[in-house]
């Protein structure tokens, strides 16, 4: 039987979308980088909630609207209280809603930088034959999947695409590579049967390292 290592990645946007507004301060258009913090006011029985960012290149501030009279018996009371003490999984849900972000912004600016948490879930007594890497992309995850691959494993573009095209690199369960497209949860499967030993323990070093 064909020895087979397990990974699962997790890849995690490390930086939220940056909304480009008008800047009455700047006179131009400029980055808006969250704070990380919520406005909540309540009036009666109503709610309002803003999520603050700043101008990244004069500090001025915008207030991003995030609920604008929302009865107080329509929020549910975990998320009152996010908005209420700007818990990060709060704010992070509004800083990653590209939706909501693009009805006041006319450009945003996503980001690649993630993070790769990488973990060995099954691994055979010997040498691998075949890599098996499950991908789990977090909340605005944007990176493509070729310049994540080959940002970890340390293998250029072409190389990937080729050895794609040569069966040593698949995506089972999806059409086509994908390889051009954002990272989405899946998997890819590597073949190692054809590298040397040195190779091989390169690769399923970078398989199950987090690069610095």
């Amino acid at each position: 039987m064909t020895g087979i290592i397990f990974v699962h990645w997790a890849v995690t946007a490390l930086h939220p979308p940056r909304p480009w507004r008008h800047c009455p301060t700047c006179g131009d258009a400029r980055p808006f980088l969250s704070s990380g913090r919520i406005r909540l006011n309540a009036n009666g029985q109503r709610l309002d909630a803003w999520l603050i960012y700043k101008c990244a290149q004069c500090k001025r501030t915008w207030n991003r609207p995030v609920a604008d009279r929302v009865p107080r018996a329509a929020a549910p009371d975990a998320v009152l209280e996010g908005w209420q003490q700007s818990l990060p999984d709060a704010v992070r849900v509004l800083e990653f809603d590209h939706a909501a972000l693009s009805r006041f912004a006319t450009r945003i600016d996503a980001g690649d930088a993630v993070s790769v948490v990488k973990a060995v879930t099954a691994a055979p007594r010997g040498d691998p034959e075949l890599a098996t890497i499950a991908l789990t992309a977090g909340m605005g995850v944007s990176l493509r999947l070729d310049r994540l691959l080959a940002q970890e494993l340390g293998l250029s573009r072409s190389r990937l695409s080729r050895m794609a095209r040569s069966g040593q690199l698949s995506f089972p369960g999806r059409s086509g590579t994908g390889l051009n497209r954002a990272v989405t949860d899946g998997v890819v499967a590597l073949a190692l049967g054809g590298l040397n030993g040195e190779e091989r323990r390169a690769m399923i070093t970078a398989l199950t390292c987090e690069t610095a």
